[in-house]
């Protein structure tokens, strides 16, 4: 708790002695506002000094916060921090050119593979914004950095001939009107039809069918009930009479009715009970209690539909029932609880009392490993389906942590974060970096 209370004394100071810092609350931010804060910032976080990604983050948000009366610039310099390598061991900025010109970044894990007909290299610096520049890259080529991987004989099958897994339809594109996104970052189903994305930098939540027409929308910039400050993640309540959104960046958590009337919300900034620190996935059991991956505070907690503390449970570090600063969503189902450790690449198990019962993931490429693993969810027939983010796919295992099946390339997904299953057993992606969702067939 010092270190946060000396960390917002320093911004203070910071937004006191160097106006120079600020963008112009009068006008959108050009790149010479959005690079001379992120350089001032920098010297408070340390992207080399950091001990996880996640913790980078949120001391890129919070100390921006003390510096920006501009929204516009306060979103592009956390973008900036979240599409970077920043604490994040063995990952690169990878710069793809695809064969008609159009240059894009995204971040990946010991390897930079080109698109058909294209090429690809690793960037010059540790985010994508500043990573490719205009040129691209110069010379094809399919591989710019090599990691070894331990052989498995399980092959994971890919393409769309899985009955589980097959491609249904996609929606979304970058953009601000209804139904375009701008980065979604997970998704929820209502098991009545209903589908809702937390469209993170357009600050809203986004209402579709299972088809993917829109139905509506809510949320916009700002720090009063019902406006939001990056919608992360998001949960419906039993029976679908409420939706839950963690504001991530605001440390709080809003309840809406199924409308987006706001109803209440709870949570501040610090590490007591009850309080977040860049909340993150939300998920609530059969009996209504929420669950709130508490991201930079290596711990889960647990809330009343009310939003009264129950319980917490975690600490950082590698050993069981332990997170590494990056606890990115949880799903419960069957008397049991299961946790992404981003940070350590792998699913943890708890029983009902929070207890540890297994763990399952290595860091790497085969099947079964994982690379910053990030939604989770559970379906109807057993399956435990993972966001296997830094490896653009999902993986399918068992609720023993057995590998199945499982699908996706860095052609399929970019970055993909939240994952939700409906009532039929169709499977929803947040495909972030492409500004989409897309739907797969269910799992058998």
């Amino acid at each position: 708790m010092e270190k946060r209370v000396a960390l917002a004394i320093a911004v203070a100071f910071m937004g006191r002695a160097s106006g120079f810092a600020r963008c112009n609350p009068t006008r959108d931010p050009d790149q010479t506002d959005i690079a001379t804060v992120r350089a001032t910032v920098e010297g408070t976080c340390g992207c080399l000094a950091a001990t996880s990604h996640g913790a980078y983050v949120h001391c890129v948000a919070h100390a921006a916060k003390g510096l920006l009366h501009n929204r516009k610039c306060l979103g592009a310099v956390v973008r900036c921090a979240a599409r970077s390598t920043c604490g994040r061991t063995g990952f690169v900025t990878c710069c793809r050119t695809s064969a008609s010109g159009k240059t894009s970044c995204s971040i990946k894990h010991g390897r930079c593979k080109a698109p058909k007909h294209g090429s690809a290299c690793v960037g010059t610096a540790s985010s994508c914004c500043d990573a490719c520049g205009g040129s691209g890259c110069a010379s094809p080529t399919t591989t710019t950095l090599t990691v070894t991987t331990t052989t498995s004989t399980t092959s994971m099958t890919t393409g769309t001939t899985l009955a589980c897994g097959a491609f249904v339809t996609a929606w979304g594109s970058e953009g601000t009107a209804n139904g375009q996104f701008q980065n979604p970052q997970f998704v929820a189903t209502d098991l009545v039809g209903h589908v809702y994305v937390t469209d993170f930098y357009n600050h809203r939540v986004q209402k579709f069918d299972e088809s993917g027409a829109f139905i509506t929308a809510w949320g916009s910039p700002g720090s009063m009930d019902g406006q939001f400050d990056g919608a992360s993640g998001i949960a419906v309540a039993p029976g679908g009479g409420a939706v839950y959104v963690a504001d991530e960046l605001a440390d709080t958590v809003q309840k809406f009715d199924p409308s987006g009337t706001f109803i209440t919300s709870w949570g501040s900034g610090g590490s007591g009970d009850g309080q977040l620190a860049g909340v993150h996935g939300l998920t609530t059991d059969a009996g209504g209690t929420v669950y709130a991956a508490d991201y930079a505070n290596s711990r889960v907690q647990t809330f009343s539909a009310t939003g009264m503390f129950l319980a917490k449970w975690g600490t950082p570090g590698t050993g069981d029932g332990q997170f590494s600063n990056e606890v990115a969503d949880v799903a419960v189902g069957g008397g049991f609880i299961y946790v992404t450790d981003q940070n350590n690449h792998r699913v943890e198990k708890f029983d009902g009392t929070m207890a540890f019962v297994s763990k399952w993931g290595t860091q790497g490429t085969a099947p079964g490993q994982l690379n910053g693993p990030i939604g989770i969810a559970l379906d109807g027939n057993g399956h435990v389906l993972v966001v296997d983010s830094g490896n653009d796919r999902i993986q399918v295992f068992d609720t023993g942590g057995t590998f199945l099946t499982g699908w996706g390339d860095d052609t399929v997904f970019g970055g993909p974060a939240g994952i939700a299953v409906d009532e039929h057993g169709y499977i929803y992606v947040a495909d972030t970096n492409h500004d989409r969702i897309q739907k797969f067939a269910p799992c058998p």
